[in-house]
């Protein structure tokens, strides 16, 4: 059986080999189990998809587009193809969900107007959307730290993450939602 701590644990091994698509499949597939879980339901959802990002944005963005903290973020959609979605601008969560989840999970690809980069947190460039590869942490640590997923483990004792400098072992803090919000109140005062 294919566990949310395997998925974690895979992407992860993937990321640290540069394959950003590969470890943002296992990611976007994790969050998938982990709605499941969380919200007590049967199968997967689009809605509880996008409810789930929108609850844990708070730490999707402060631990994965760096600089940003916000439970809601908008920016200029360029090019991007997003069927059903009408307007100028696209939310981070409906980029995660229909970008980077439907496109990587349906269509084993991202739309190349989406351009991953190590020095932007999320911009615009002309036709393209810029994100930061670190987003995947920010998937990653809402699966990690939810309380759906405390009986959860990659069973390798060496995997670890940050949180800005607070480094820990994933397997010790599974579930542990209030490890993240402890951080970020230490670290910027806002109370999560």
């Amino acid at each position: 059986m294919i566990t949310i701590g395997k998925r974690v644990k895979s992407a992860i091994d993937h990321w640290a080999k540069g394959e950003i698509e590969l470890s943002l499949t296992d990611a976007c597939i994790a969050v998938d189990a982990t709605s499941i879980k969380y919200y007590k339901l049967t199968k997967s959802s689009g809605n509880e998809y996008q409810r789930f990002l929108r609850e844990f944005m708070w730490l999707i963005t402060y631990s994965g587009l760096p600089g940003l903290m916000s439970q809601n973020v908008e920016v200029p959609r360029g090019k991007l193809s997003l069927p059903g979605i009408t307007g100028d601008t696209v939310s981070v969560e409906q980029l995660i969900y229909y970008v980077l989840r439907c496109d990587l999970v349906h269509a084993n690809s991202i739309d190349p107007n989406l351009v991953f980069s190590n020095h932007v947190t999320l911009g615009n460039d002309g036709d393209k959307l810029l994100i930061s590869s670190n987003i995947v942490w920010g998937i990653l640590h809402s699966v990690i730290f939810n309380p759906a997923n405390a009986d959860e483990k990659i069973g390798g004792e060496f995997y670890w993450t940050s949180i800005t400098d607070f480094k820990m072992f994933i397997d010790d803090y599974w579930g542990k939602i209030h490890i993240p919000k402890k951080i970020i109140q230490f670290y910027t005062g806002v109370v999560v």
